[in-house]
């Protein structure tokens, strides 16, 4: 199991934040995804044998969170 943590900007909702992670539990190979909005971060835990970090990165890209 590998752990990324990614760093972005603060300034999403919590309903956004809350549909990301769904979307995100539903990808195969993704086990936990925690958004930590006050320290300005999203850790997930994924199986590299199944979940690409590339593709993974992209997701986050796509909800608007801003990766710093």
């Amino acid at each position: 199991m590998k752990q990324m943590t990614i760093q972005i900007n603060k300034r999403s909702s919590e309903e956004t934040i809350e549909k990301f992670q769904k979307e995100m539990l539903a990808l195969e190979g993704v086990d936990r995804t925690l958004v930590e909005v006050e320290e300005g971060e999203i850790r997930i835990e994924y199986d590299e044998g199944k979940a690409d970090p590339a593709e993974l990165l992209r997701r986050i890209q796509q909800y608007d969170h801003d990766v710093l």
